[in-house]
């Protein structure tokens, strides 16, 4: 993961952004599968946004995950 896509994902977060994390964080994903931090990320966009159920299944879907 870019060290400017963290900066900026965390900026946006710091700010209460959490459409601009969910968007920025999806498409970094496409571009790297698999990258857990950028969805842990998506997941705290979702829960900035009010979306608690959205973000629980993403976060449930990392937990199962044997990498995390």
């Amino acid at each position: 993961m870019s060290d400017q896509i963290i900066a900026l994902v965390i900026w946006y977060a710091k700010e209460g952004l959490g459409r601009h994390v969910q968007v920025l964080c999806s498409e970094a994903i496409r571009r790297k599968r698999g990258d857990v931090a950028l969805q842990l990320w998506r997941a705290y966009g979702l829960c900035l946004e009010g979306s608690y159920s959205e973000a629980l299944r993403e976060l449930q879907a990392l937990s199962n995950n044997q990498e995390v």
